[in-house]
């Protein structure tokens, strides 16, 4: 592996913006057009001091604190990037975020600390009682004027942070991707990009988008009260981008209302939010407040037309619920039966680990996979399904999985693929499928993939588990995993054991621990299939009864 380049970080954000203004062309407005021109206008040390900044923590800078050898003198670079307005020398600070850029030494200097000396001795002290007082904002020059040192501010965050925006297609991906995979950190799959289709339908609708991401930001931080955010949430958005967003951030406000038991506001909320879990919240939160007539009504739409298995499953266990409350006659509920068994270990850390431990030591393997196992088993099947160039899926260098993954035509999207690559795996042998899966494993090992837990999923695991089902045992499994891949990539028990060729795979449940709603439905179609599984419960030993 090569060494980095002195200014490998300006050269990624250059490679950022010739993507974006190739591919994304459309979608530039002219104040990021200008933003550009600007930065592409500065000399190399300038571009660097830039980019530089980007990476560092915080709002204010020092200059005394910036040393860059590829930079060289700091002056020169921080006028040419004040002259382009992409920094601002000599910002308004309050003396609280100043004090904190300041050492206990040069805090000690400013007029309006002096009087403070007597009885605070620490920084932090001082920084506390100043904390407790009000202060106006003032450049630094007013604050301390024979400071030894400018104070700055980055410019064009929001610019920036929409230049990521069109490179990634989403905002929790950033500048350093390039680096990790530059040192081969993190290995990405090499799709085809159709970079041209983009889920963004305009530059409007990108500010949108980028807008509303910043206001979620301040609402969370505390910015934006729970009504000035919910009125922002208000209005349906023709845009399809921007209604699924609207309707995320508006499950997340309902839900936190709830817990803060603002029930009115939640519902209405939950009502006007069509997100996968509104109904199932607004049915538990009927049944909470004793409303039972309403929490029925709930119940019943959901069990009569389910949007997803979890609702289904909630309304049957609410309407049994309700039974006991209210005259319903006819009403007939079953819970699956489990294989259930019972234990004591002693243990410190995970309980699963211990389990791990103490089923090795009578002789059977045994790995904690969790979901890795049969994701992993789904993945590596689908390699070729799920990595396929299709227009949309991936846009951008950086992706672990294509854009559409959890959509609900995932699959119908690529029938064909999804077809052909199925009429293989069927048509092999229990040894052919178990080399043919180990090989594609070995040759893809490493490369990030949605479905993939390569940590989770050793090797020797997989050697272990592939052989003791047939083949067509694991092409349902995956088939009732991607039936619903978001609901069903968790939920799958907790270990693989794998004893006398025989595999069983036992969810674990330590003290005060319970089965939720999508462990019982996995537990319920591996019985269907004919896959071994149980729940073991285990108690510490000595431990006093309860």
């Amino acid at each position: 592996m090569l060494p980095l380049a002195p200014d490998y970080y300006r050269r990624n954000f250059r490679f950022l913006i010739d993507f974006v203004r190739r591919h994304r062309g459309h979608l530039v407005d002219e104040a990021l057009a200008g933003f550009i021109d600007r930065f592409e206008g500065l000399p190399a040390p300038a571009q660097c001091l830039f980019v530089r900044l980007l990476t560092r923590k915080g709002e204010w800078f020092r200059s005394d604190q910036l040393n860059y050898q590829e930079v060289g003198p700091i002056e020169p670079a921080l006028s040419a990037l004040a002259e382009a307005n992409l920094v601002q020398l000599d910002p308004q600070i309050d003396i609280v975020a100043l004090a904190r850029l300041l050492r206990h030494g040069e805090l000690k200097t400013l007029p309006q600390v002096q009087p403070m000396l007597a009885s605070h001795r620490t920084k932090t002290s001082l920084v506390n009682a100043l904390v407790a007082q009000q202060w106006d904002s003032a450049p630094l020059t007013r604050w301390w004027p024979d400071a030894p040192f400018q104070l700055l501010a980055q410019g064009e965050a929001l610019m920036v942070e929409r230049l990521q925006l069109l490179f990634f297609a989403n905002l929790h991906q950033s500048l350093s991707e390039f680096v990790v995979a530059s040192l081969a950190h993190v290995r990405y799959p090499e799709v085809p990009l159709s970079p041209e289709s983009f889920p963004f339908a305009s530059a409007d609708v990108v500010a949108q988008y980028q807008a509303r991401e910043r206001a979620a930001r301040a609402w969370e931080s505390g910015e934006l009260d729970h009504d000035a955010w919910g009125r922002q949430l208000c209005d349906r958005q023709h845009d399809a981008r921007l209604e699924r967003q609207r309707q995320r951030h508006a499950f997340v406000l309902a839900r936190q209302l709830e817990r803060e038991a603002h029930s009115e506001p939640a519902l209405t909320l939950y009502r006007h939010c069509h997100h996968g879990e509104a109904r199932e919240r607004r049915l538990r939160l009927h049944f909470a407040r004793g409303d039972h007539p309403a929490a029925l009504s709930t119940a019943l739409a959901m069990q009569a037309q389910p949007q997803s298995e979890q609702e289904r499953v909630v309304a049957g266990r609410f309407l049994a619920r309700l039974a006991r409350q209210m005259p319903m006659p006819g009403l007939k509920t079953e819970r699956p039966k489990l294989n259930e068994d019972q234990t004591e270990l002693a243990w410190e850390g995970a309980v699963e680990e211990a389990v791990v431990a103490e089923l090795r030591a009578r002789g059977q393997q045994a790995w904690h996979t969790e979901n890795a196992l049969l994701n992993g088993v789904a993945g590596l099947l689908l390699w070729p399904v799920i990595h396929a160039p299709l227009r949309g899926a991936f846009v951008q260098p950086f992706q672990h999985r294509p854009l559409d993954l959890y959509h609900t035509d995932f699959l119908s999207r690529r029938r064909e693929l999804l077809v052909r690559e199925w009429r293989y795996w069927r048509q092999l042998t229990r040894a052919e499928f178990t080399a043919g899966l180990l090989a594609r494993y070995r040759t893809y090992q490493g490369i990030r993939c949605a479905l993939v837990n390569w940590a989770r999923l050793p090797t020797e695991a997989l050697e272990a588990a592939l052989p003791t089902l047939a083949p067509q045992q694991w092409l349902q499994l995956v088939d009732y995993l991607m039936a619903d891949l978001s609901q069903r990539r968790s939920g799958q028990p907790d270990l693989m054991v794998v004893d006398k060729g025989a595999l069983t795979l036992v969810e674990v449940k330590g003290p005060g621990d319970s089965l939720r709603d999508h462990q019982r439905r996995w537990l319920a179609e591996l019985d269907r299939l004919g896959v071994a599984s149980r729940v073991l419960w285990v108690s510490k030993s000595g431990a006093p009864d309860r």
